[in-house]
């Protein structure tokens, strides 16, 4: 009876996991995770989700050239910009968002944790958004 090898034994290494190990967040894939800022097509967190992890200064303005809403929902496949009505900010930082591209004009800058509403002169009228170094405490409460 031969020993079994690395390639023929069935039972799982548990210092080689046949698994990847998770990452922290899938950038992209319009499913909203920790270390993602998430943009919702409409009001309260409903419609479609776009999901990012990192700063983007301009979200392009038509397709097939822009960001769009990936998640199941109304909007998908509708570009970012200026179709953002609310926000949920998991990135552990605070992140700011643009009413022009390149990170300028009026912004709303959101803790982190806060699924919000845009105030009504950045709804729908939102072109860029940054990821602070950052994070903003609500109320006397900063987040570790």
């Amino acid at each position: 009876d031969p020993t079994p090898t690395p390639a023929t034994d069935p039972t799982p290494d548990p210092l080689f996991p046949l698994d990847p190990l998770p990452t922290p967040s899938h950038d992209r894939d319009g499913v909203c995770e920790v270390g993602e800022v998430c943009f919702y097509y409409n009001s309260n967190g409903e419609g479609s989700v776009s999901d990012f992890s990192s700063s983007v200064p301009n979200y392009g303005g038509s397709q097939p050239n822009c960001y769009e809403f990936k998640g199941d929902g109304n909007g998908r496949g509708e570009c970012v910009k200026n179709n953002v009505a609310s926000v949920w900010n998991r990135t552990g930082q605070s992140v700011t968002i643009y009413y022009n591209s390149n990170y300028s004009g009026p912004s709303q800058t959101i803790p982190d944790g806060e699924p919000v509403n845009l105030r009504p002169d950045l709804k729908n009228e939102n072109a860029s958004h940054k990821i602070d170094n950052v994070k903003l405490c609500v109320n006397g409460n900063c987040p570790l």
